[in-house]
């Protein structure tokens, strides 16, 4: 069974918590992050936590084996890129050093299939992705390809960027036209005892 807790940065007062366990803030200690198996960070600007509890989520993966998820969003790229006003955003915090991508701190624009942002992307697990359980999308190897031969590929991504030494990568996107041009959109590494996912 999997228990959720989640915590909403821009949810009104008054609406439904989410999760079986609800939470009104990030677990401010390390102790308290220990109940977690996992913490996925959605379109976290770095303002929103304190140095404190980045360095905790660095204690919590690298001491405690917990896992991280980093997702990049409308708001936020860990490296700055969707941010101008945050240039590095992760960078310099306890997270950069976990990360399986390198932080350039240099804003890049966000990638389009086409340039146009009218195809989408063809979305390709790796080999590496391919035996991991949150990857295989059906009960058999077959099954699993060919539902990801069927996935709607996304219109735009998160700028790319390049993988950090050890990380693997888990999921390209490639444009419509054909094979040149993959861009590593899902990688993951190990930190410590645990592992983190961006």
């Amino acid at each position: 069974a999997v228990t959720l807790s989640v915590w909403l940065l821009s949810s009104s007062p008054d609406s439904i918590r989410e999760g079986d366990m609800p939470v009104d803030a990030f677990p401010p200690t390390l102790e308290a992050l220990s109940f977690y198996d996992c913490v996925v960070l959605g379109d976290v600007p770095p303002g929103t936590l304190y140095p404190e509890d980045f360095e905790n989520l660095r204690r919590y993966v690298e001491d405690l084996g917990g896992g991280l998820v980093v997702i990049a969003g409308e708001r936020l790229a860990p490296d700055g890129t969707a941010l101008p006003a945050s240039p590095g955003a992760y960078k310099g915090t306890a997270l950069e050093p976990l990360l399986p991508v390198l932080l350039s701190g240099i804003p890049r624009p966000w990638g389009s299939a086409d340039g146009e942002g009218t195809e989408p992307f063809r979305m390709e697990r790796t080999p590496e992705a391919a035996r991991l359980a949150p990857f295989r999308l059906g009960p058999d190897a077959e099954t699993s390809a060919r539902v990801w031969r069927a996935l709607p590929g996304p219109f735009r991504i998160a700028p790319e960027t390049d993988l950090a030494p050890l990380a693997v990568p888990l999921v390209v996107a490639r444009p419509p036209a054909g094979p040149d041009g993959a861009i590593v959109t899902a990688s993951m590494r190990r930190a410590g005892i645990g592992k983190v996912l961006y």
